[in-house]
């Protein structure tokens, strides 16, 4: 089996998921009563935000455990410390942090987007239960936080939350003395413990516990992925959107020191690695850094456990980018050739499948080949999975270019959701959110994957169906000796 390479993700794209906090808000909002305490937000143009709850509490390579009480009201109007990671910052290793915004008024928005035109959504009845959303946010595992502008899908009728997890070493570690019930994947615990709090608490804000949708982009829609296969997220969420993940690229072996980078930290005697420093710990993870599978909250490769049923039973919508590989194929440590080189015999036959982009030059044919096999052939496996356990998956292909590429460059999909003015990536997306189907109104009919060729929803200048999207292109990335099937 090749050895995994860690991918890193260029700053130029980690700052996608590095969102600003919006500008000061201008009302106090709303007191409520949480299981914890009463949490009082802050009220910018019709938003209520309430930043920087704590929903966990854990030590250095612990399982997360409850989070504190408090007396009174107190005041939720800044975020909380961000996960220690190489990126500027004020980190700490008491960061499970999240955040939730709702609509100033609690007007659940009952009825389908019409179309790709946003204008004011039909609203229902007032105090009836609101959606929610939880977003998971990317970053390679080794940056970023819950920092979020969702105010425009707030607005229409969505209640929005987002957390921070445990990142880099922090988050994903193996060592040498752990046998294979030691957690590894505490990252991953704390997605569980944040989906938890949601459940215990969103209430509250006038949300609706039984309809929970997970979603992320990259490292984050590889979270949702995990919470999939996670037997600890059962009944914490009733639909999931993964972007851009990753759940057949092949992960780390826990257990196995040479899967471990860098090596010397799994031999390390732990009493001097709880000595080591936070920023001396993520100081060392410059790449992107991957969950480990073999451990009691990872089992197999996610893939695997999709495609043994081994997943969560509700509606699964997941897709990618037509150049999701531009910047995260150097930014892998690999070069063109050597990229190219893991094809093996199959070079050819890449040659003849992507002959246009080998036109143009060999590394634009690398990148594009780099985005589909890491995140295009992922989002087919997985959605086409969910056939077994009677639970539709919908697949979506983002190509609407940035100008000067040949296609849509790695989290584009990411801003068209969030997007100020809508889109119809946004109408599809609050659809799903509150149905579990992301078809309504007048919108292009969005199939989800039967037997056969799957139905693909295409984005370009306008939504569109596409049966059998790159077949033969996946079909040939999915027989390369570099795909994990063990």
């Amino acid at each position: 089996m090749i050895r995994v390479m860690r991918c890193f993700l260029p700053a130029l794209v980690l700052a996608v998921f590095l969102v600003p906090a919006a500008a000061a808000p201008i009302g106090s909002g709303d007191a409520v009563p949480l299981r914890e305490g009463v949490a009082v937000g802050v009220t910018r143009e019709g938003v209520t935000a309430y930043l920087g709850i704590e929903y966990a509490r854990a030590g250095r390579w612990e399982a997360p455990g409850p989070a504190p009480t408090w007396e009174g009201e107190r005041l939720f109007d800044h975020y909380g410390a961000i996960a220690p990671q190489s990126s500027e910052g004020a980190p700490s290793e008491d960061c499970l942090f999240l955040n939730v915004w709702k609509p100033e008024q609690s007007e659940n928005v009952g009825k389908p987007e019409q179309s790709e035109n946003v204008g004011q959504p039909e609203q229902s009845e007032r105090d009836v239960a609101l959606p929610v959303l939880v977003w998971i946010h990317g970053g390679g595992f080794r940056g970023g936080s819950g920092a979020l502008s969702p105010e425009p899908i707030v607005k229409r009728g969505v209640i929005v939350v987002s957390f921070n997890y445990r990142l880099g070493k922090l988050g994903f570690f193996d060592h040498a003395t752990w046998d294979t019930s030691h957690p590894r994947n505490f990252g991953m615990l704390d997605m569980v413990a944040a989906l938890g709090w949601v459940q215990r608490n969103i209430a509250a804000f006038g949300g609706d516990p039984d309809r929970v949708t997970i979603a992320g982009n990259s490292a984050g829609g590889m979270g949702v992925q995990l919470m999939m296969v996670a037997e600890g997220a059962r009944g914490l969420f009733s639909g999931a959107i993964a972007q851009a993940g990753y759940g057949a690229w092949p992960f780390p072996t826990a257990c196995c020191v040479e899967g471990v980078e860098p090596g010397e930290d799994a031999l390390t005697p732990m009493e001097e690695l709880r000595k080591k420093s936070a920023a001396e710990l993520v100081g060392e993870v410059e790449a992107f850094w991957l969950p480990f599978r073999g451990s009691g909250e990872l089992p197999e490769q996610p893939v695997h456990l999709f495609e043994s049923g081994k997943v969560a039973r509700v509606p699964y919508l997941t897709g990618a980018n037509s150049y999701d590989g531009q910047h995260t194929m150097f930014g892998a440590g690999f070069t063109v050739a050597t990229f190219l080189a893991l094809l093996g015999d199959g070079l050819g036959t890449a040659k003849t499948l992507y002959a246009s982009d080998w036109k143009v030059s060999e590394a634009q044919a690398a990148q594009r080949i780099f985005g589909d096999l890491r995140y295009v052939m992922s989002a087919r496996a997985t959605a086409r999975a969910m056939q077994g356990v009677g639970q539709p998956g919908y697949l979506y292909y983002y190509d609407v270019p940035t100008p000067g590429l040949p296609g849509a460059p790695h989290a584009s999909e990411f801003r068209a959701v969030f997007a100020d003015g809508g889109s119809a990536v946004q109408s599809y997306w609050l659809n799903f959110v509150r149905t579990g189907d992301p078809n309504g109104g007048q919108l292009p009919e969005w199939e989800p994957f039967e037997s056969g060729q799957p139905a693909w929803m295409v984005f370009r200048e306008r939504p569109g169906k596409a049966s059998g999207l790159l077949a033969s292109k996946l079909d040939f990335l999915d027989g390369l000796d570099f795909v994990s099937r063990d």
